[in-house]
């Protein structure tokens, strides 16, 4: 007669714990203004939500200082200082606005430029314009220096995306180019904005309101939506010369709606909403993060329901995706956005907007973002560090154990809590501190059977 007996021996893994600190805490994005006066501030969980801002509409942009006071924000018509004086609003001769982002000027702690995509009628033709603002700050009281139209074309404007230079103090602008199949990379300086890179390759870059584009967390691959409406592109870019390159494309149905997508914090997966027959869905695809490659066939359906169109998808500062449901007095949101399903799941009704309802479009801010992540490993743990080039780097694993290797693995020796800390010097000899914790359980090996 067989007998079996369950041996086990215990294993560790990391659970996440949704806990986020941050010494010299970079709170630029703690602030969302959204249309219907509406104000989120994410300094408190659950996040503040009211109604102290001026109307804004359409094509939204905001930012607050390091310590998470409201500066500007603005639509595609209007800019706002953070107590609500009005500092600008475009002429009526541009007659559509596409979308709006505000930038810090590098290099400068009082000094920020906003980027507006506008479009004017003539007799003849149709002219789109880059609109740069210069604006000045003193506490929240702000001021206009200047407006210019950066760059005027026929094709472009539709796409605007900011993302912190590889030097850690200037920025790139990408937006489309003037032909129908580019994309352009602008050079922020201190100095000056101008023209690096034009990339040349797809006829089916966007121009429409609706189109979306975001940066992976660790600022290296960039997606956007196609006008085709049957596919999304994925690209390489470069972080120090702007170059983009190594398109890839992503099938989707032809019925859909353009759909909105967010990359998850670690990076490792990309959420897309479609809308389609009156019924939405969400789902999740992996990417590998070595190579950017997303794995269509292994999409992971989170939702489904007959509700309204997504509209929209951000990342806030407490590394949760906030969905946009048109027409809903709530904000949405994806739980647990590093992990698969079912831990990771989207909650439709998470943030009340006071009876209000927002519009089409959460705010855009450029990706400045330095922080780490980890894995979980029955064995071991594997943190990897998300940001600007770094002089060096220092881990306290919160165990007595330290490490300087840029992405180290470290094996606890048992369970329990702890406070992990990452300070970062960067090339220019500024430093940063981030801290998490982490709980380190016990889980059971496999059972071994004995006959």
């Amino acid at each position: 007669m067989k007998t079996s007996r369950m041996h086990s021996k215990l294993y560790l893994f990391l659970l996440l714990i949704l806990l986020y600190i941050s010494s010299f805490a970079q709170k630029e994005d703690y602030n969302w203004a959204l249309s219907n006066n509406i104000l989120i501030n994410f300094e408190s969980q659950p996040p503040t939500v009211s109604t102290s801002i001026q109307n804004i509409r359409f094509g939204i942009s905001c930012i607050s200082d390091k310590n998470g006071n409201l500066l500007f924000y603005g639509d595609r018509k209007h800019f706002y200082d953070g107590n609500n004086n009005l500092l600008y609003s475009l002429p009526d001769s541009l007659g559509v606005q596409f979308k709006t982002i505000i930038c810090p000027k590098p290099n400068s702690s009082t000094e920020y430029f906003a980027f507006i995509c506008a479009m004017e009628y003539l007799s003849t033709t149709t002219l789109r314009h880059i609109i740069q603002l210069n604006l000045k700050t003193n506490g929240n009281e702000g001021e206009l220096v200047k407006s210019k139209i950066l760059k005027s074309g026929k094709n472009f404007n539709s796409i605007l995306l900011v993302s912190k230079h590889s030097n850690n103090t200037d920025y790139w602008l990408i937006t489309n180019g003037d032909s129908d199949k580019s994309l352009n990379s602008y050079l922020i300086s201190k100095d000056t904005i101008e023209l690096k890179y034009v990339s040349y390759f797809d006829q089916n870059i966007s121009h429409s309101s609706r189109s979306d584009i975001r940066l992976s967390p660790e600022f290296s691959k960039i997606v956007y939506s196609r006008s085709d409406n049957e596919s999304i592109a994925f690209l390489d870019f470069d972080n120090q010369t702007g170059k983009l390159s190594n398109m890839q494309f992503v099938k989707l149905s032809s019925d859909y709606v353009m759909p909105t997508f967010e990359y998850s914090p670690n990076g490792e997966y990309l959420y897309c909403s479609f809308y389609q027959n009156d019924t939405t869905t969400i789902w999740q695809y992996p990417i590998s993060t070595s190579t950017g490659t997303i794995f269509s066939d292994k999409a992971k359906l989170i939702f489904k329901d007959k509700i309204r169109e997504i509209t929209d998808m951000q990342l806030s500062p407490n590394d949760e995706i906030i969905i946009n449901e048109k027409g809903n007095e709530y904000l949405g949101k994806i739980i647990n956005p590093d992990l698969e399903p079912p831990l990771c799941y989207f909650s439709r009704d998470e943030i009340y907007l006071n009876g209000k309802i927002t519009l089409m479009e959460l705010p855009d801010f450029p990706n400045y973002r330095t922080n780490f992540y980890y894995k979980r490993s029955c064995t071991n743990s594997d943190f990897n560090y998300y940001g600007a080039p770094t002089l060096s780097q220092t881990w306290n694993f919160g165990d007595s154990h330290i490490s300087t290797e840029q992405n180290p693995t470290h094996n606890y020796a048992l369970p329990g809590k702890y406070t992990v800390t990452l300070k970062v010097i960067y090339n220019d000899n500024s430093e940063k501190i981030i801290t998490k914790q982490i709980t380190i359980t016990e889980k059971p090996e496999k059972p071994v059977i004995n006959y």
